[in-house]
């Protein structure tokens, strides 16, 4: 990948421009990842490249190099992409943009391989993870799980967009958690 500034941007013809996305969501399992796997689908005709970097299921199987059960949803799972791999795959893909809807192993991964490279970033956040953990952990109603819980799920959603100038926040709930959490 190679250092790309705002004018290299600025000055693309669309159809000249690479996009890649890494995402914890598998696109047969989730909205997320079937949104950005839709969009990139749609978009293809229009972008010189673009390309979904996520965990896949492939005959009812989990394909990643760890995949862990997720607390509380045993249909879900927490997949570890090969780092060595997702780097070489975004080298040679070489984006001009790196979207990361995703605040998990696969997108930390991506925005700190893209930050490395100079590649600019932009972060979606799509789930209010608030609310998943009330639904999988039942709200504890401000006890030392809740804390906690908060806690990770700030530092899950701040470390992608530390990367991103601007993160693109799809929802009014998630939009007023991030200014009650930001105080």
């Amino acid at each position: 990948m190679s250092e790309v500034d705002q004018q290299e941007i600025s000055s693309l013809a669309i159809g000249d421009l690479r996009l890649a996305v890494t995402s914890d969501a598998a696109p047969e399992r989730n909205g997320v990842g079937a949104y950005y796997e839709d969009l990139l689908d749609y978009l293809s005709t229009r972008l010189a490249h673009a390309e979904v970097f996520s965990p896949v299921i492939k005959d009812g199987q989990w394909q990643a190099p760890l995949a862990l059960p997720m607390p509380g949803d045993a249909t879900q799972k927490l997949c570890f992409p090969n780092p060595i791999a997702l780097q070489r795959a975004l080298t040679e893909l070489d984006p001009h943009v790196l979207i990361v809807p995703t605040p998990g192993v696969y997108g930390f991964t991506g925005a700190f391989i893209a930050a490395r490279r100079g590649v600019p970033i932009l972060t979606g956040f799509h789930t209010s993870f608030e609310q998943l953990t009330d639904l999988y952990w039942c709200p504890s109603k401000g006890g030392s799980f809740d804390s906690i819980s908060n806690r990770h799920i700030g530092i899950s959603l701040i470390v992608p967009a530390r990367f991103s100038p601007t993160p693109m926040i799809c929802t009014s709930s998630l939009n007023e958690w991030a200014h009650r959490t930001s105080r």
